[in-house]
């Protein structure tokens, strides 16, 4: 083979191969957005999937750069070189598609574990005395925020919105301490604030401690009650 034709073949093979997640996101996009009534919203957002897909071609283009390094540097007739450059081929694809299989699990791992531990403080608000108190036995529960990081043994917060099922128009904010132990979850109530209260307060003072402006204070005096 002509080294011309080699060369016009790797860069066929590059930019087919190495590219390939980058021309499958492009599609994507043009397909989607060929479809009638697409919003305004589809595309501030679908243009990400092209990034995305350029982030992949990092691995695709080490794969493609490997089979063609074969090819090209292996000895004997085209029939050899070839069934080389296969096999490598199909090794680098198979232990690509094993680790991207192996994240995935252990993502949906993480998932159904941080699932659990939301459901559990849920459980736990609804039947700690202070929001019975507070609120009454028959309250509806449901994550709100939580910290961004979940080291393991640091207590984090995670802030649960509670309805009385009775008024589900006005709702107050539980913040429980999660710390994630060997063992399983602990928690414990920090304080419940009401929504007014939690929304006025300064965004960078802590939820059982605020901090207001003085137009914006609350306006009731068991805005904030701590746990014990």
């Amino acid at each position: 083979m002509k080294t011309a034709a080699k060369a016009t073949l790797g860069t066929l093979w590059m930019l087919g191969v190495g590219l390939a997640p980058v021309w499958v996101a492009t599609g994507m996009v043009i397909t989607g957005g060929a479809k009638a009534h697409q919003s305004s919203d589809y595309w501030a957002v679908a243009p990400w999937t092209i990034v995305i897909g350029i982030v992949f071609s990092g691995v695709s283009l080490v794969v493609a750069g490997v089979t063609l390094a074969t090819f090209l540097l292996a000895r004997g007739g085209a029939g050899r070189k070839f069934a080389l450059a296969s096999l490598v081929f199909a090794v680098c694809v198979v232990l690509v598609a094993g680790d991207g299989a192996q994240r995935w699990h252990r993502k949906q791992v993480q998932d159904a574990d941080q699932r659990s531990l939301e459901q559990a403080g849920a459980e736990y608000v609804r039947q700690h005395p202070l929001v019975i108190r507070r609120l009454g036995p028959a309250v509806s529960v449901f994550l709100s925020e939580r910290s961004a990081s979940d080291a393991v043994g640091v207590p984090l917060d995670y802030t649960y919105a509670v309805r009385p099922q009775a008024d589900l128009k006005h709702y107050q904010e539980a913040v429980v301490a999660v710390t994630r132990t060997p063992s399983g979850p602990r928690f414990h109530l920090r304080c419940v604030v009401t929504d007014e209260a939690f929304r006025n307060r300064d965004a960078f003072s802590d939820a059982c401690h605020p901090k207001f402006d003085p137009r914006h204070a609350p306006s009731t005096p068991d805005a904030v009650e701590l746990a014990e």
